[in-house]
C-alpha cells in the first residue's frame, strides 16, 4: 500500500521545486517524519496569495524516492547541498540552521534529528 502525505513548503522552495533545483524536503524527523517510506506519494503545498480571506494554495505530487538522516543541519548541507533543500547557493549555512531552530526548535532537532526526503515529481 502506497501511504500519502501532505507537506506545507515555503512559496521561494516550491518555486525552486517545480524549476528542478530543490530535489529534498528536510525536517525534523519528529514521530509525524518517522513513518516515511520510500515510495510513498508526498504532496507539497505553498500559499501563494491570499485573495478575499481565503488561502490561494498551489501543490504537486511526488514519490518519495530516499531517506538521509541527519543529527544536525551543518551535516545535512555539507552532504545534501544548498539548492537541493531549497536554499539559495549564496545562503550562509547559520542562516540556514537558524530557519531550523525556529520551524523545529533546538530541543526538536536535538532529539529526533532532522530527515531528508529526497523525491521526484509525478
Amino acid at each position: 500500500m502506497i501511504d500519502n502525505y501532505k507537506i506545507e513548503i515555503d512559496f521561494k522552495v516550491f518555486e525552486r521545486v517545480m524549476q528542478g533545483k530543490c530535489t529534498f524536503i528536510a525536517l525534523v524527523n519528529d514521530k509525524t517524519r518517522q513513518i516515511y517510506k520510500v515510495g510513498n506519494i508526498i504532496e507539497l503545498e505553498t500559499v501563494n496569495a491570499v485573495e478575499n480571506n481565503k488561502k490561494k494554495t498551489e501543490s504537486v505530487s511526488a514519490k518519495i524516492l530516499n531517506l538521509l538522516y541527519f543529527e544536525n543541519v551543518k551535516d545535512l548541507v555539507d552532504m545534501v547541498g544548498k539548492e537541493r533543500i531549497g536554499y539559495p547557493k549564496s545562503a550562509n549555512v547559520d542562516k540556514i540552521e537558524d530557519g531550523f531552530v525556529a520551524t523545529y526548535s533546538n530541543e526538536g532537532i536535538e532529539k529526533f534529528g532532522l530527515v531528508a526526503v529526497e523525491f521526484k515529481l509525478d
